[in-house]
């Protein structure tokens, strides 16, 4: 067998940026239900039994498991039994005989190893898919649900934005009766009320869409009513702390993946270089025959024949060695795309964790300005009933804290789908239901 290559890739101490002092660590396994909605947990539960994707990466990996035993069972002795009569209308006999056939291929210079090990990467590289598809049919389920209620919030805020614009063009057509204002004034609210009314079809139009979508990760053509029954978008969890780096070789799937494709092309290279010697079997026949002539049975005879069986490669001009050097080279390039999945995956961790942070930060300051709107906006109220604020100065002020409120909702949706991406990158699923050994 050919040595392993070095393959390692070092990696940080810690993640920069990372939530060092957070009271929790971070769950991979179940990280969704750090969002506290049982609708979900129940949804992502769903999607992980019924996702036709997942279902098919599963048989092909029962499927790998077997040809393991292929695999293993090609070195083993085997017996074979077989007749033969051949009869001949045009002739007066005819001749029957029964036999046994045994073979034994011994896998010498590695051949055996070569193709266990082979086996073995296939086995692995299925289960690694089986992981990476829980992973995505995860992450996709909790980021649709998540789209699913961020757009019902922007749904009812569109509504109060739009019964504004209905005002606010009612209160330009009196005052232009009334001779205080201008044909300008009117069509400006008029403009805006057609683009509220606008944004506020394609807002309706989404939560059908996205409960589509739901039905297509369950495996399904028709959704649910329920699904689409107005609910809170869950709150933007407490910070956890991230696995270490080292811990992504082990939970994410592509640097698995990666790794066995190491394995694979090893083994493969290991068979290569075992097609440069001879090959040997052993082998053995019985064989019972007897002549039929005429209506007259003659004495059957037996013939006992055993041994050796060897192929020998003597010339292929160079076949077999240029075979075996271009198995060398893909051993070479499986480690170089094992190192770039490496680096890939601590890269998408690391912005993820960036954009995480961010985005925390930005719901947090949008929050506490939200928490002071209602008191400036008593402030204006107080102002109209000492006549000194008219109504179109309070109309302003609700339109504010309704933008300064569809602002705060963008970033708890941004939040919460960097939360997804984090536990995406960093390869957050359940563990298979069938693990390779």
């Amino acid at each position: 067998m050919p040595p392993q290559p070095d393959r390692e890739v070092p990696l940080p101490q810690s993640w920069r940026g990372a939530p060092a002092d957070a009271a929790t660590a971070a769950d991979p396994t179940r990280w969704w239900h750090a969002l506290g909605d049982p609708g979900l947990d129940a949804l992502v539960d769903a999607a992980l039994a019924q996702n036709l994707g997942l279902a098919e990466a599963q048989h092909r990996l029962r499927a790998a498991r077997a040809q393991t035993d292929v695999t293993r069972l090609r070195f083993v002795p085997q017996l074979n039994a077989r007749t033969m009569s051949a009869p001949n209308v045009e002739s007066t006999a005819s001749y029957f005989q029964v036999g046994f056939d045994a073979s034994w291929e011994l896998g010498l210079f590695g051949r055996r190893d070569a193709e266990k090990q082979v086996a073995a990467a296939d086995l692995a590289l299925a289960d690694a898919d089986v992981a990476a598809a829980r992973v995505s049919v995860v992450a996709e389920t909790v980021r649709t649900y998540l789209e699913l209620r961020a757009a019902q919030a922007r749904g009812v805020l569109q509504t109060r934005e739009l019964a504004a614009a209905e005002a606010a063009l009612k209160r330009a057509q009196r005052l232009q009766a009334l001779g205080l204002g201008g044909s300008t004034d009117v069509d400006k609210a008029q403009s805006a009320l057609q683009t509220e009314q606008a944004r506020a079809a394609g807002l309706a139009a989404l939560p059908a869409l996205q409960a589509q979508t739901l039905a297509q990760l369950l495996g399904r053509t028709q959704i649910e009513a329920a699904w689409l029954a107005p609910a809170a978008l869950p709150a933007v969890p407490a910070a956890a702390k991230a696995p270490a780096p080292a811990e992504l070789l082990r939970t994410r799937p592509e640097i698995r993946r990666a790794e066995w494709a190491v394995e694979r092309a090893a083994g493969e290279l290991g068979i290569a270089r075992a097609e440069l010697w001879p090959q040997l079997n052993i082998g053995g026949s019985l064989t019972y025959a007897s002549k039929l002539d005429g209506d007259e049975l003659l004495p059957p005879t037996s013939i006992l024949s055993v041994g050796p069986m060897i192929s020998i490669p003597l010339l292929d001009w160079g076949m077999r060695r240029a075979a075996a050097v271009a198995h060398g080279e893909l051993l070479a390039a499986a480690v170089m795309r094992y190192r770039a999945a490496v680096v890939d995956g601590a890269a998408e961790v690391q912005n993820s964790l960036g954009t995480l942070d961010a985005a925390r930060a930005r719901h947090a300051a949008l929050a506490a300005r939200v928490a002071g709107a209602p008191q400036r906006l008593a402030r204006v109220q107080r102002l109209q009933a000492l006549g000194l604020a008219d109504a179109g100065e309070l109309a302003e002020a609700q339109r504010a804290e309704t933008a300064l409120e569809s602002e705060r909702l963008d970033a708890q949706a941004a939040a919460l789908q960097a939360l997804v991406a984090v536990y995406k990158a960093l390869g957050g699923a359940p563990p298979p239901l069938d693990t390779a050994p």
